[in-house]
């Protein structure tokens, strides 16, 4: 090394490659609205470096189904990274989440012929309908006694439906 003298030294060139990330996310739970559609309420990323401006921004979150159930599987489809530093990051993935749809509640109604005094309570329920179901929803008003609210003769007698239940392939999205 004594022989010689470093004048210089020559450049060369290398990659520096995007980090690969993840994401979270977290949703907010829902009452039954007829799809599968989920509102994201957070976003985090995994692996960041320190105070680098990138976020995780967009896509569209969706639960399994439509149906009500407790700690549905919801997912995040489209995402991207944001930010001044988003170019130096690569979104590997974004993990799946948990949320609720609650049953919606929704009100029965129906009908009652006038009869002639017998001695006794007992009404006769027709034309049973639900009102706030989801369009195309196939639910409906089923069961119950109907009865008047004394057995006296009487107009405008209040008639009432106990033990009605929901029944059809989308009753178990609602509660009466």
């Amino acid at each position: 090394a004594g022989n010689y003298s470093l004048t210089s030294v020559a450049t060369t060139t290398a990659d520096i490659t995007a980090l690969e990330i993840t994401g979270n996310f977290t949703a907010d739970n829902k009452v039954y609205d007829g799809n599968a559609s989920a509102t994201v309420l957070t976003r985090t990323l995994n692996g960041v470096h320190g105070s680098d401006a990138v976020t995780l921004t967009g896509g569209t979150a969706t639960f399994a189904n439509k149906s009500v159930a407790n700690g549905k599987t919801v997912t995040l489809a489209g995402a991207t990274l944001a930010g001044a530093d988003a170019g130096n990051y690569s979104l590997t993935s974004v993990a799946t989440t948990t949320a609720d749809i609650t049953a919606l509640a929704i009100t029965g109604t129906f009908s009652s012929a006038n009869k002639v005094y017998d001695g006794n309570t007992d009404a006769a329920a027709s034309n049973r309908q639900v009102v706030g179901a989801v369009a195309g929803d196939v639910v409906s008003l089923s069961g119950g006694t109907a009865t008047f609210a004394t057995k006296d003769k009487g107009t405008n007698k209040t008639v009432t439906l106990a033990g009605a239940t929901l029944a059809g392939a989308d009753a178990g999205n609602y509660s009466l």
